[in-house]
């Protein structure tokens, strides 16, 4: 509780239920409040090639993956350490599929994922 003298107390009962239904409310009024505005004009771009680069060598992506830091993630929760203990099987793997999107200017669908955790700065913004 505040002492009436400026402080402030800190609301820590907020779930993570609150914190999405907070941004869910926001996404439906912004949605609800430009429902009748006209799609935006999106100019046409010109697509850029990456024409100059050079490829990547199996000794590269060794060298990458035993630097990686030891932590993985839900999208990828082998353990570091058996990435790292298996990196000469993996790496010619990773290194063709690097230079073939490179090559192609294609990187697989299946492959674009990422999980994104917000991080909240002040618990007084809900």
């Amino acid at each position: 509780m505040g002492d009436g003298k400026g402080s402030k107390s800190i609301d820590c009962s907020h779930t993570a239920d609150d914190f999405a239904k907070y941004f869910q409310d926001k996404i439906e009024l912004i949605r609800s409040e430009t429902v009748a505005a006209s799609p935006p004009d999106m100019p046409d771009t010109e697509m850029n090639l990456l024409d100059c680069w050079s490829p990547v060598t199996v000794e590269d992506i060794e060298k990458l993956i035993n630097a990686a830091p030891n932590k993985s993630c839900q999208l990828d929760p082998v353990p570091t350490w058996l990435i790292k203990k298996q990196s000469s099987l993996l790496a010619p793997f990773i290194a063709a599929l690097i230079n073939v999107s490179l090559a192609s200017g294609h990187f697989p669908d299946c492959l674009k994922h990422a999980i994104v955790v917000p991080l909240l700065k002040k618990n007084n913004l809900v």
